[in-house]
């Protein structure tokens, strides 16, 4: 057979089965390392070692969560007992305060025109009986006085200080405004001042809350700013979210949003501030967030096999 019926009948050019008969060691379609074979098998060992360590003796915890409200215990809400229109405001929230300084004052011009007939006459009959001859009439001055010092206690009260030392926290009235008598028209925070967190937990978690538990507390808005807050006093009775409502403040009853039946539960903050990013920032009175109580702990194990948790269950209250 001449090479041109060789190479019609051998597809492969001559060249190639030339560079084949040449080779003297096949190929490998894959080459394994014996040394990286066995150090990923004793890390997978291991791992599973860790693994079957960790699921046995480990923990998973459930935790009672609910909202949460920072309230100041040493808050003065400051009214008038009568009804009035402001005549000046002096003060501004964030301003500190002396114990006696003015924060607000009513109009009081018929008050004041009283307080000057009353003084205008007491002096008169004084100056008359001043200038009389004989014997002193036997009529009293205590009306006069009377009416001079209800007259005075008229104009004072037209006026509000500051009871003790401390921060204005809220101001709710301008010059010209109208308010009502008992209406909350600012208030104080003393320098002393403590704060404080109520919580709303699920009722159900009652049995297993305690005093001194923590509290884990987020600020709304300020995910990284957590606090531990020690569980100071526990409400003895499950409310409904109606009376939890009105235990709050009418201004953020409105935007509490309550699940259901309830616990109320309080903690005591160390500090009137909170620290995010170097920064110490105040804490004000109304401000929300929510609080997560570890109530009960299981091995973890119960979450990969459930049926070991109602096994061991019939075991232990089988045990004489």
């Amino acid at each position: 057979m001449s090479s041109e019926e060789t190479a019609a009948v051998v597809p492969f050019r001559a060249e190639a089965l030339q560079s084949y008969r040449q080779r003297l060691v096949h190929g490998e379609v894959l080459r394994l390392s014996p040394a990286w074979v066995d150090r990923t098998y004793w890390i997978l060992v291991a791992a599973l070692m860790t693994a079957t360590v960790y699921v046995s003796i480990g923990t998973v915890n459930q935790y009672a969560s609910g909202p949460a409200v920072i309230r100041i215990d040493d808050r003065i809400d400051l009214t008038f007992p009568m009804d009035g229109v402001v005549k000046e405001v002096r003060v501004q929230p964030g301003q500190h305060v002396a114990k006696g300084d003015l924060l607000v004052r009513l109009d009081d011009r018929s008050e004041g025109a009283e307080l000057d007939s009353a003084r205008r006459e007491f002096d008169l009959e004084l100056v008359q009986r001043l200038h009389e001859r004989g014997p002193p009439r036997n009529t009293s001055l205590s009306p006069l006085l009377a009416k001079l010092s209800l007259t005075g206690a008229n104009l004072r009260a037209r006026s509000l200080r500051a009871p003790d030392a401390g921060t204005i926290a809220d101001v709710r009235l301008r010059p010209g405004h109208r308010i009502s008598a008992g209406e909350v028209v600012l208030s104080v925070v003393r320098d002393d001042a403590s704060f404080s967190m109520i919580a709303v937990l699920p009722g159900r978690d009652r049995p297993l809350l305690r005093v001194g538990q923590p509290m884990l507390f987020e600020i709304s808005g300020f995910a990284d700013a957590r606090q531990r807050v020690p569980i100071s006093e526990i409400g003895d009775e499950v409310v409904g979210p109606g009376e939890v409502k009105r235990f709050l403040n009418p201004e953020m009853s409105d935007a509490f949003v309550v699940p259901g039946p309830s616990v109320l539960v309080t903690g005591s903050l160390s500090a009137g501030a909170f620290h995010l990013e170097g920064r110490r920032l105040r804490l004000y009175d109304g401000m929300q967030g929510t609080v997560d109580v570890a109530v009960r702990s299981e091995p973890l194990v119960f979450a990969f096999v459930p049926s070991l948790r109602r096994w061991i269950g019939e075991f232990e209250g089988g045990r004489p």
